[in-house]
């Protein structure tokens, strides 16, 4: 009796609607599984570029430095002292020096951001 109900609904289904049904399943986005892609000029705005590809006059100076080759057991302290000791002290409003917590050491590099191009 059962497959007498079985091969009756079997009969009933269409299979264009089978084939819809697994098309619709195929639309659907999956979620996770790869990079997001961002559009940075759509979320930030574009370059200050004119159309001959020169910068405005309005772009600001650059008057942040990447220092490389910091010694790994050197301090925030140690390394910022030094900066000032070399005559720069005072010529800077920031200062970042990332750490590696679990050795406690820092990653050799550090960001400084001159308050002058000239400082820079």
């Amino acid at each position: 009796m059962l497959d007498q109900n079985m091969a009756g609904f079997m009969m009933s289904m269409d299979p264009q609607a089978v084939v819809m049904h697994s098309q619709e399943k195929a639309k659907v986005p999956l979620s996770g599984g790869g990079p997001k892609r961002t559009d940075y000029i759509k979320k930030f705005g574009g370059t200050n570029e004119t159309v001959e590809g020169t910068a405005t006059a309005s772009t600001q100076p650059i008057t942040t430095m990447m220092l490389k080759n910091i010694p790994c057991r050197k301090s925030q302290e140690e390394v910022m002292l030094t900066i000032d000791e070399e005559g720069f002290g005072g010529r800077y409003d920031f200062f970042y020096l990332p750490r590696d917590v679990k050795f406690r050491a820092n990653l050799g590099y550090a960001f400084i951001n001159f308050i002058t191009p000239e400082d820079c």
